[in-house]
């Protein structure tokens, strides 16, 4: 039996559980095959020779991480050593890609391989999980979930784990053989999980702004040290025809590089930055500015019913138009018809 875990780690809390899960295959089955490794070497030809595939990340504003997120991480750490403050050692392949971009490139399954998802994230309840978006990805390449995913905690973003996780995540590895061989030997369609909550709790909060009062990577505000919310990033929503329309005031940015948009839990976040081109002009005193630099996060609850499956974005004249497909009444609530018994 082929076992492969995929991991995507900055500073190493999900390398060492990935490992750990790995252990744990290893002693539960020991004459299993079992791989650990990094995101940029699982390959194509890997995938495909595996039997079960596990694949974890950390948590980047309550999901997976993006290519602007690891950005944003990478020089706030560079910006420390420049400083003089110390500074956490990033792994070897910090920069990317992560697991995001690999799904991308991962072909589907055509005989329905096993797989399971995890992550590591913070204790609060406000910090969300990749986890759970990983999962529904595994799902849309075909892929059966032997376990709900599963969450890691670490104590700040930068870690370490919380004590007891690394063991936590050895028995996880040999719960998930036990999963895997059971629906191997009595197989069994599979129950969808979608929607199950993670490990660790994740609840909903009651407004957009709540995702703000326990900033979900710790008392540093890692990886976006210096963002500031919703003060830059101006929004309207609207209805266009079967539409529903989101535009961004977001002037003077890279959209190929400098703007992040996602959707997970209902909640659109759009992050942005505004790079500084005349900071050394600034600094001798030769120009007064009043623009804003930096780093910039807003975000917005959909309405109930809408769906994310479809979504586009574009940029013109320093406006982010977003469009999906309009809410459904329908989807929103439904009246349940009770029968006399």
């Amino acid at each position: 039996m082929k076992i492969t875990v995929v991991y995507e780690s900055m500073f190493g809390n999900t390398h060492q559980v990935a490992q750990a899960i790995s252990d744990g295959v290893r002693e539960a089955q020991p004459d299993a095959d079992v791989e650990c490794v990094p995101v940029g070497d699982a390959s194509t030809e890997l995938i495909k020779s595996t039997n079960l595939l596990v694949v974890g990340g950390p948590t980047h504003i309550r999901g997976m991480t993006s290519g602007f997120s690891r950005k944003m991480g990478i020089k706030g750490e560079q910006k420390d050593k420049a400083g003089g403050e110390p500074a956490d050692e990033l792994e070897g392949d910090a920069e990317g890609p992560g697991v995001r971009e690999w799904f991308n490139g991962l072909p589907k399954v055509e005989d329905g391989g096993q797989a399971a998802a995890f992550d590591t994230r913070l204790g609060s309840s406000m910090a969300g999980g990749a986890a759970r978006e990983i999962d529904r990805r595994l799902r849309k390449h075909g892929y059966h979930l032997v376990s709900d995913p599963e969450g890691f905690v670490v104590e700040d973003a930068h870690g370490p784990l919380r004590t007891g996780e690394i063991e936590r995540a050895k028995q996880w590895g040999a719960q998930l053989i036990q999963a895997s061989l059971g629906m191997r030997t009595q197989p069994t369609p599979s129950e969808s999980k979608e929607g199950k909550p993670p490990a660790v709790p994740t609840p909903r909060p009651r407004d957009p702004t709540d995702l703000w009062t326990g900033w979900p990577y710790g008392s540093r505000g890692w990886p976006l040290q210096d963002v500031e919310i919703e003060e830059f990033i101006k929004v309207e929503e609207f209805l266009d025809g079967d539409h529903l329309v989101i535009r961004a005031e977001l002037p003077g940015v890279d959209p190929d590089h400098d703007i992040d948009v996602s959707v997970d839990n209902n909640v659109l976040t759009i992050a942005a930055e505004r790079q500084e081109s005349n900071r050394e002009n600034l600094d001798k005193g030769g120009y007064r500015s009043e623009f804003r630099y930096g780093s910039f996060v807003r975000q917005v609850r959909l309405p109930p019913g809408t769906s994310a499956e479809v979504v586009s974005a574009a940029y013109k004249d320093g406006v982010l138009e977003i469009r999906m497909p309009r809410p459904s009444p329908d989807a929103a609530s439904r009246r349940i018809r009770i029968q006399r018994t």
